[in-house]
C-alpha cells in the first residue's frame, strides 16, 4: 500500500511540475489541479485567492485533485502530499478524487485548532452541492472564503466547534412568512377582543342629558394652544475529528 501511494504521489508530482513552468521547491503552490477540474484563468484566480488568505492568515491553505486514488484511502493519499509536500507547517488541505468521486478535508501542523471535526463537516456540507454539480470552481471558491472565515474566527479565541458554527443568514421569504403568521394572531387576538365589547347603538348627546338640567345660552368654539415639538434630526454619518486515524493531520471525508 505504501509503494502505491508513494508512486502515485510521484506521477502526481511530476504531472504538476509540468504543468508549472517556474517550480520552485521551497514555494508551495496552493492549487494541484491534476485532474483539470478548472480553466487555466480559473486556476490562476484562485492560486493567488488562496496564497493571499495564507499569508495573511499564516496557514497554508491548498487544494488537491486527482483523477484517481487507485485503490488507495483518500486520507493517506493525503497524508503523504502533505508529508512530501509541505511538511510540518500549518496547513488546510481540500483533496479531490473524481473517478471515486470523494472529497477529503484534512488540517495539519497546528491548523487542527480552527477546523474541528464539526467544523471540517460544516465546511464539507456547504461545499457539496458545488461539487456533485461539478461547478468546482463555485466549490473550491467558498472553501477558500469559508477557510479564510474558519481562521479569523480562530484568531479571535473561539474557533468554530459544535457548539457555535456559523448562522445562516435568514431567507428572505422567511421573513414574510414571519410577518403573514403575526398578522394572522394579530387579527385572532383584535377579533377576540373586539366581540368581548358590549355593542352600543349611537344616540344623539340630547338623549344622555335629563331633561331641564342642562340650558345652553350660547354656543361658541374657541382655539385656545398648539403644541409643536422639533427634535433635529440626526445627520448620517458613514464608516468605512479525527479521519483515517492518521498521526499528523485530522480529516474528515465524503461522497459527491
Amino acid at each position: 500500500m505504501k509503494k502505491r501511494i508513494l508512486t502515485l504521489l510521484l506521477v502526481l508530482l511530476i504531472c504538476f511540475a509540468l504543468t508549472v513552468p517556474a517550480f520552485a521547491e521551497s514555494e508551495v503552490i496552493h492549487v494541484v489541479d491534476t485532474a483539470e477540474l478548472l480553466t487555466t484563468i480559473q486556476d490562476a484566480a484562485l492560486e493567488s485567492k488562496l496564497k493571499e488568505i495564507s499569508s495573511r492568515q499564516g496557514t497554508e491553505v491548498c487544494i488537491v485533485t486527482v483523477t484517481s486514488l487507485e485503490g488507495t484511502i483518500i486520507a493517506d493519499y493525503s497524508e503523504y502530499f502533505y508529508d512530501y509536500y509541505m511538511d510540518d507547517v500549518p496547513a488546510v488541505v481540500l483533496f479531490i478524487a473524481m473517478d471515486e468521486r470523494e472529497w477529503d478535508i484534512a488540517a495539519y501542523g497546528g491548523a487542527e485548532t480552527a477546523f474541528t471535526a464539526a467544523g471540517r463537516e460544516y465546511i464539507g456540507g456547504k461545499i457539496l452541492d458545488s461539487l456533485s454539480d461539478e461547478d468546482f470552481n463555485d466549490a473550491f471558491t467558498d472553501f477558500a472564503a469559508l477557510c479564510d472565515d474558519f481562521l479569523t474566527q480562530a484568531a479571535s479565541g473561539e474557533p468554530y466547534g459544535s457548539g457555535n458554527l456559523p448562522k445562516e443568514p435568514m431567507a428572505w421569504y422567511s421573513i414574510l412568512i414571519a410577518l403573514g403568521i403575526g398578522l394572522v394572531v394579530a387579527l385572532i387576538v383584535t377579533g377576540t377582543m373586539k366581540s368581548a365589547l358590549k355593542s352600543v347603538a349611537m344616540q344623539r348627546a340630547a338623549e344622555y342629558v335629563r331633561p331641564g338640567s342642562l340650558q345652553l345660552t350660547r354656543s361658541q368654539d374657541f382655539f385656545l394652544y398648539r403644541t409643536v415639538s422639533r427634535r433635529e434630526r440626526p445627520k448620517s454619518s458613514t464608516s468605512s475529528g479525527s479521519g483515517a486515524g492518521s498521526s499528523s493531520g485530522n480529516h474528515t471525508s465524503g461522497k459527491f
